[in-house]
């Protein structure tokens, strides 16, 4: 893991720049090799001489080094390097490995002796007046407001490590997104509201018969017939205008020019920022359909073919209900893939009527009745999908009317490729590792939570919680024991709040609760203390007992916040303040427990 890798240099390098125009204090980031990767406002002093001469320039390594080594996690430590100046480093610290540092410095903090430099000069050789008049450019800051400034170096280094574990884990997360894509075998894609795509996996793209490089970045009237791809479009906006998952039988023209039958499976999905997508599974059915139609073409054909499907299949006779509207359904065959999915023997179900094999659960005709009875009626083949309860299983029913008076049915047991859809949906928004709702999810519950509370002119509080030493239980028990213990964490936390708050984990041992509905400051308090006092409890990680605490901030709407954003990241200063007044306690964002 480099640096260099999650962060950007170029942004850094003018941020840097703008801090130096504004504060005129100079600062570089240098990796742990002493490589420089930005500076901003060096000195003459440093940069016409003791970084151009080697001598000087290998006594500059040689204390970046030195001091980079003496770092400790999020301490900083001043010193004066061996050219006579005073610098200042800060760690940059991702994951536990500190794998850059923040130097602020090329200052004294009293005038500086010019009878040293004079003897600077003339040891290595630099013309004296310039030299002395480099020196003299060098600015002097008085000690007092050295600490403020080593302090504010300090925390912008934090932020940058912080900023660095959110490109790690989002690199983490993209890895796991696309490993469990490139997993599922149907072909999957996902595109934004203007129906570009921005991404597939490779059965989606061996379907089109075109490479991803190709797909991606372009819209279906780049890559499909308009009369295709204005079909798509046109189901697209459905999807969007209603939200709802959506399900529909169409064709597709791949690369070579040949059409394929497909079963379209498609739902909208929110981004972080707000924006929105949606993710599309194809079902390539053109075997099916060319099977169907040659069942039509001829009976004989089609008690060959019935008996060698690889998707069960049922001929049904419409015989009249008392209700004289509705048609009931005497099975007169079945092939042997029915029996391995429904689980009813040929024998126990031939000449039965289907209501008498699936009973009604309450008084309502059930969906697939109506179904049945629609295309009887209508001629038209319909598709159905619907989960049955009393064989646990998602069942897809294509069914169509061979001729009047009777209905076939294919079958095809889909349990499994819903719960891959099921399983996109939960990593979608849910931590992997506990389970609870992640950053996503929180921030569309705490807009839920606001838009009520506006209206109802109600509090809500805002809980961030940071473990405190969590980092020694991943040192000496290892990452393992680390994960088992944020679970029991995650465990208490839920078994503490209300039943109407949403726990979320949203990195690291970072933990947020929403408390929708609080009636005073006093109710948060209360059950802030309570969640602090669960994580001052004993964990017992593999037979051992481990203690850890907990710091926690507090953030009340509105008073301190009245949006996502600003009640989560007041809450975060409020921790930050339990943090810094000795951690183990409970902050809100104006005072300390």
């Amino acid at each position: 893991m480099k640096f260099l890798d999650l962060v950007d240099i170029t942004k850094l390098q003018k941020l840097l720049d703008a801090m130096h125009a504004a504060t005129g204090i100079p600062s570089a980031l240098l990796d742990n090799d002493a490589t420089i990767l930005t500076a901003s406002g060096w000195q003459d002093i440093c940069q016409k001489f003791h970084r151009v001469f080697p001598e000087t320039e290998a006594r500059c390594r040689d204390s970046d080094q030195r001091i980079s080594r003496q770092l400790s996690d999020g301490k900083y430590v001043g010193y004066k390097c061996e050219n006579g100046l005073n610098d200042y480093a800060c760690p940059i610290i991702i994951e536990g490995k500190h794998l850059a540092s923040l130097f602020v410095g090329q200052f004294f903090t009293e005038e500086p002796n010019e009878d040293f430099f004079r003897d600077q000069a003339q040891r290595f050789g630099f013309s004296e007046d310039e030299y002395l008049a480099a020196l003299r450019r060098v600015p002097v800051i008085p000690e007092e407001r050295v600490a403020n400034i080593i302090e504010f170096f300090s925390q912008l280094a934090s932020t940058i490590a912080h900023l660095g574990y959110q490109v790690l884990q989002s690199k983490i997360a993209m890895n796991f997104k696309d490993t469990l894509l490139e997993a599922i075998p149907n072909p999957v894609f996902y595109k934004d509201r203007n129906g570009i795509y921005l991404g597939c996996n490779k059965a989606f793209a061996e379907l089109l018969g075109f490479s991803k490089e190709k797909i991606i970045g372009k819209a279906a009237s780049d890559i499909s017939p308009s009369r295709f791809a204005d079909k798509y479009n046109e189901m697209d906006a459905r999807v969007f205008d209603n939200s709802q998952v959506q399900s529909y039988e169409y064709k597709l023209m791949d690369a070579a020019g040949a059409e394929r039958s497909v079963i379209f499976n498609k739902a909208a999905f929110t981004n972080v920022d707000g924006s929105v997508g949606l993710v599309g599974i194809i079902l390539d059915i053109t075997a099916r359909k060319q099977i169907e139609a040659k069942l039509k073409e001829s009976e004989e054909h089609y008690h060959l073919l019935f008996n060698h499907m690889i998707n069960g299949f049922v001929f049904l006779q419409a015989t009249p209900m008392n209700n004289e509207a509705m048609y009931d359904f005497i099975i007169l065959d079945v092939n042997e893939e029915y029996e391995g999915i429904i689980g009813q023997a040929k024998e126990a179900v031939i000449n039965r009527k289907i209501t008498d094999i699936i009973p009604s659960t309450n008084n309502e005709t059930p969906e697939w009745l109506l179904a049945l009875n629609k295309v009887l009626n209508t001629g038209e083949a319909t598709l159905l999908e619907y989960y049955s309860k009393q064989l646990s299983k998602w069942l897809r029913l294509s069914i169509y009317s061979p001729k009047k008076g009777y209905l076939a049915i294919v079958v095809s047991d889909i349990t499994r490729e819903k719960r891959s859809e099921e399983q996109i949906q939960q990593y979608a928004y849910h931590d992997h590792l506990t389970g609870l709702p992640n950053r996503r999810l929180l921030d569309d519950r705490l807009s839920v939570a606001i838009a009520q509370a506006k209206r109802e002119n109600e509090l809500i509080a805002v809980i961030f919680l940071d473990l405190d030493n969590f980092k020694p239980v991943n040192d000496t028990y290892g990452h393992d024991a680390g994960d088992e213990l944020l679970q029991q964490l995650a465990n208490r936390i839920v078994s503490t709040v209300r039943a109407g708050d949403t726990v979320s984990r949203i990195g690291g041992d970072e933990f947020v609760v929403i408390l929708p509905k609080v009636k005073t400051k006093v109710e948060a308090e209360q059950l802030a203390v309570r969640l602090l006092e669960a994580c001052r409890k004993p964990f017992i990680i593999r037979e051992n007992k481990v203690f850890v605490s907990a710091s926690i901030g507090v953030s009340i709407f509105p008073d301190d916040g009245m949006d996502i954003s600003e009640l989560v990241r007041t809450a975060d200063i409020a921790m930050y303040h339990s943090k810094r007044k000795g951690r183990n306690r409970i902050c809100f964002v104006h005072e300390c427990l």
